[in-house]
């Protein structure tokens, strides 16, 4: 296996020191990141080729670091959970970021595939490498960093950049601006300004809400009529009938392996763990256009998103593998545990919950569905994409900020639970196609023109490899003008065993061109 060697590691300080003295210590983080788990990152990785000479040279990276570093200063602190009543706090503001330099003997073409694309598989430790260590345990989260890059510089001189973020300080939206604005502040240092988005508009890092409305609101649970949340009681168990919310989940895909979120069957003792594997699948835009013709009804005629019709395409599909490996094992397929189906869904938008500009902080409620297993196994595409149609058109800016109040008001936030059955049979996928994941450039070629990443994913790990969880992610050809710009990487996770019904399983990419 190719080895990525650690040659060093530096401390990342803001460069001005008001910087930190401008902001309120302790950071207070708000309502919808206490709600992530503190033990999940957010975590990325870029790779850029070797077209100039000296690609992202180390001390110009650093030294940008260091300036974006004054837009988002409480990034240098350390994280603090407040076990009474779940907030959470940012502390010892100053003690720094932290960026490592790593080396690979490999070149890029030691990891391409045949037709030339890089893919996970093929990357140092399936891209793990390239990332910088995690430890997730508390005592680990809270003593270190809250913000880690990795600089790996491959043997033909092209750069993997591996970024990990705490997910409680912000979400997937958050963490690609601050990389833009690195990128701005970066490419201002080699021409000599700093004409950068981050200075023309500072990022907004306080989160909303940060401060509990009047206790007396309690209980003043809204009405909607979505996926059910409730407090906990010492048992596990909604208190009384008022502690009850019917509302979406707040629980990302990105924090699943969250033991306090998430109810699991228990295994049984005698078998073993089954095995997950992740992959990373292409759906040309040609295939994806032929699943949204027939993801859409012909007796309503209801207008189906890209997303919406090959959510309900990969649901649909693993839901089916399920029953047949069950049945091909002499299992009841009665017998699966969940049919539900979670999304996250970003409010910064003006026509959303109008979150100030460039919002940092997570900013994100789930839509929850729960399908009956007999339109999942007998429905047509079309039920199945106009009923997660429904669910996620459905949820109204009212009810998402009705469900924020009545979070920001609980006295304490670690009682609140969500009604998701996270269990087998259960599917998560998380939009990032539309995210400018190709956008991020640091170096501009002879024409002036930035040099776009050839390759971005986040990488499965041992937080991701869950059964059932998917992202959408833009591919390389994003933002040209091509016919294959619309193309999307499927990364899903799945037991082995699925993966071996679905290869055979003629219906899953019945749509793609042979």
């Amino acid at each position: 296996m190719p080895r990525v060697s650690t040659c060093s590691r530096h401390t990342l300080l803001c460069t001005s020191p008001t910087s930190i003295a401008n902001i309120e210590s302790p950071f207070p983080l708000g309502t919808l990141d206490c709600l992530v788990s503190y033990m999940i990152p957010t975590a990325v990785v870029f790779i850029y080729k070797a077209t100039i000479h000296n690609v992202i040279p180390t001390d110009r990276l650093q030294r940008a670091l260091a300036r974006v570093l004054d837009y988002y200063p409480h990034l240098t602190g350390r994280l603090l959970l407040d076990k009474s009543t779940g907030s959470r706090y940012i502390t010892k503001l100053g003690e720094g970021a932290e960026l490592l330099l790593a080396e690979t003997t490999t070149t890029l073409k030691d990891h391409r595939t045949g037709d030339t694309r890089l893919i996970l598989d093929r990357l140092p430790g399936q891209g793990n490498d390239l990332l910088p260590p995690f430890d997730p345990s508390e005592e680990a989260v809270c003593s270190s960093p809250l913000l880690t890059i990795q600089h790996t510089r491959f043997a033909d001189g092209s750069v993997a950049l591996g970024v990990r973020g705490l997910h409680t300080v912000c979400d997937a939206s958050g963490l690609f601006q601050f990389m833009q604005d690195l990128a701005g502040i970066y490419r201002g240092l080699s021409a000599g300004e700093e004409s950068t988005a981050a200075r023309r508009c500072p990022p907004h890092i306080t989160s909303y809400p940060v401060s509990n409305p009047s206790a007396t609101t309690v209980t003043s649970a809204p009405a909607c009529s979505s996926a059910q949340f409730y407090l906990k009681s010492s048992t596990d168990q909604p208190e009384n009938e008022a502690d009850e919310l019917a509302i979406t989940s707040i629980q990302d895909p990105e924090t699943v392996e969250d033991k306090h979120s998430l109810k699991k069957p228990p295994l049984e003792t005698s078998a073993p763990a089954p095995t997950i594997t992740g992959r990373t699948l292409r759906f040309t835009s040609a295939e994806i256009h032929a699943i949204k013709a027939e993801a859409t009804s012909v007796s309503t005629n209801t207008w189906i998103s890209t997303f919406e019709a090959l959510s309900a395409h990969i649901c649909q599909s693993i839901y089916r593998a399920r029953v047949k490996h069950r049945i091909s094992s002499g299992q009841l397929p009665s017998a699966i545990p969940s049919s539900d189906f979670l999304t996250p869904i970003d409010w910064r938008a003006p026509n959303r919950l109008n979150f100030p500009a460039r919002y940092f902080p997570n900013a994100l409620l789930c839509a929850v569905k729960t399908f009956s297993p007999e339109m999942l196994v007998d429905g047509t595409l079309a039920d199945v994409a106009e009923a997660m149609h429904e669910t996620i058109r459905n949820f109204s800016p009212q009810q998402a900020s009705q469900i924020v109040d009545w979070m920001s008001c609980q006295p304490d936030k670690q009682l609140i639970e969500q009604r998701f059955d996270g269990s087998e049979g259960s599917c998560m996928i998380s939009a990032w196609q539309k995210i400018d994941m190709y956008g991020v450039t640091f170096d501009v070629d002879a024409e002036g023109i930035g040099v776009k990443p050839i390759f971005v994913a986040q990488p499965f790990t041992e937080i991701t490899l869950w059964d059932g969880l998917c992202y959408l992610l833009p591919t390389e050809k994003q933002g040209e003008q091509c016919d294959s710009a619309g193309d999307i990487d499927v990364c899903l996770a799945l037991q082995d065993c699925l993966w071996d019904v679905l290869e055979n399983d003629v219906g899953f990419r019945r749509f793609r061109k042979s």
